[in-house]
């Protein structure tokens, strides 16, 4: 494999990944606003410390799957991945939106229709 399609392969997966970690913190931060909950509220409720709430919060470590169903559990959302083709952060305007928008209907939907 040449040295320029093993660092395009390289390059494809640190993007995919910061990508994911990113909507997956920004659905976190939505989520939380969305609630009225603090942080101190999501602890108690996830029965942890504020402080690696906190933590989840800055991005600080590897968030697991299993982190982030919990938490969006206890704020009333359920986590969807959808797929889309990589673009390396140079999409045009219509597929930005048609991207980030399913992450915010989600949220915004499972936390309308949440007790």
């Amino acid at each position: 494999m040449s040295t320029f399609i093993t660092q395009d392969i390289e390059g494809s997966r640190s993007y995919s990944r910061a990508r994911l970690h990113r909507d997956a913190l920004n659905l976190i931060h939505d989520a939380l606003e969305a609630s009225g909950m603090t942080q101190v509220d999501l602890a108690k409720a996830l029965g942890i410390r504020k402080g690696a709430v906190n933590q989840v919060l800055r991005g600080n470590g590897n968030l697991r799957l299993s982190t982030l169903a919990d938490y969006l559990a206890v704020l009333g959302v359920q986590p969807r991945i959808i797929p889309t083709e990589l673009d390396f952060g140079q999409s045009n305007e219509a597929e930005s939106e048609e991207t980030q928008d399913p992450l915010q209907d989600v949220a915004s939907e499972e936390l309308k229709t949440s007790p």
